[in-house]
C-alpha cells in the first residue's frame, strides 16, 4: 500500500484520536522517506514488448525489473557481479531483499542485476546511496520466474567526474528469510561472464595511487580449469583489500589462441 493511499484510509480515524494518530502518521512519513531511493530511470535500450505482468517496467517507484527481447549478441567478457559476502535467497513469495552499499561515500550508486546464462533476458535497476537502500520483495518478477540467486548477478556502481570508466563498490545483501554465509561476508565476491568458452583464467590486483594502478599482485590463476559460455566465473578477494584498486582479469578462449581481458576499478570498504 502506497502512503497516500495509507492516509486516506485512516484520515476517518485521525479525526476521533486527535494528535496521537498524527504523530503516528509523522512517524510513518519519515520512515518510509528514509527507504526512498534516488528519481527512478528505466533503461530505454532494452527492448520490451510482452504485456506479460514479469515484462520489463517500473515498480513500486523504487526500481525497474523484468524480463526484455534479446538483442543481437555479440562476444563479450564482463563483471556481472560484485557484493560484499554472498549473494543469496529463499525462493518464496514473501521473501525480500535489501540492497545496500558498505562503502561510505556520497555518490549515488547504480545498481543493476541481470541474467547471468546467456539466454536469461532478465534485468533490474535502481539507485541507492551509502544511507539509503533497495527494497527489493521477489513476488513481483523472480518469484513468478522461478529464477534461482546462482542465475542472477548484481553489481553497484559510481560514475566519475570526467570519466567513462565508471567504478564499480560491492553490495551488501540481506535478506527477510535466508541467514547469508558467515564466511563468506569476510569476502569480496565477484562475478565474471563469457559469452564463449574459456580457460586459464587468471588476475592481479593493483593499489591506484594518483590515479594510477600500482604495484600488481602476481597473476592468481583460477583453480577451474575452463568455464563453459554464459558460466559464472566466481573470484573471491579477501576482507584484507582496502581503498581503490584495479582489478585485471584474463582469460584465453579455448582452442584459440586469444586472450580476453577487462580491467575494472574498484573501491574497497576500509572496514570489512
Amino acid at each position: 500500500m502506497s502512503l497516500i493511499r495509507f492516509i486516506q484510509s485512516i484520515s476517518s480515524i485521525s479525526k476521533k484520536n486527535g494528535s496521537y494518530i498524527i504523530f503516528f502518521l509523522f512517524l510513518i512519513i519519515v520512515f518510509d522517506a528514509s527507504r526512498n531511493v534516488y528519481p527512478l530511470t528505466c533503461d530505454s535500450k532494452l527492448i520490451v514488448s510482452s504485456s506479460s505482468s514479469t515484462a520489463y517496467k517500473q515498480r513500486n517507484n523504487n526500481r525497474c525489473e523484468g524480463f526484455y527481447q534479446s538483442k543481437v549478441s555479440t562476444n563479450s567478457f564482463e563483471i556481472v557481479g560484485f557484493t560484499k559476502g554472498n549473494f543469496s535467497y529463499t525462493l518464496h513469495q514473501k521473501e525480500v531483499i535489501e540492497v545496500s552499499s558498505p562503502v561510505n561515500i556520497s555518490n549515488k550508486v547504480h545498481v543493476i542485476a541481470k541474467g547471468i546464462p546467456l539466454k536469461l533476458y532478465y534485468r533490474m535497476n535502481a539507485d541507492i546511496s551509502h544511507d539509503k537502500q533497495l527494497i527489493w520483495p521477489l513476488e513481483d518478477v523472480i518469484y513468478k520466474e522461478k529464477l534461482n540467486a546462482d542465475s542472477i548477478g548484481i553489481i553497484g556502481f559510481i560514475e566519475q567526474k570526467n570519466e567513462d570508466t565508471p567504478i564499480y563498490v560491492p553490495l551488501q545483501i540481506k535478506t527477510k528469510m535466508k541467514k547469508q554465509n558467515s564466511i563468506l561476508k569476510h569476502y569480496y565476491k565477484l562475478i565474471f561472464r563469457s559469452s564463449v568458452t574459456v580457460e586459464n583464467v587468471c588476475w592481479k590486483v593493483s593499489k591506484m595511487v594518483n590515479n594510477r594502478c600500482n604495484n600488481p599482485t602476481n597473476l592468481i590463476k583460477h583453480q577451474t580449469n575452463s568455464f563453459r559460455a554464459g558460466e559464472s566465473i566466481i573470484i573471491f578477494l579477501s576482507g584484507d583489500t582496502k581503498g581503490k584498486a584495479c582489478l585485471n582479469v584474463f582469460a584465453k578462449e579455448k582452442n584459440i589462441d586469444n586472450w580476453l581481458h577487462q580491467k575494472v576499478f574498484i573501491l574497497l570498504d576500509s572496514k570489512i
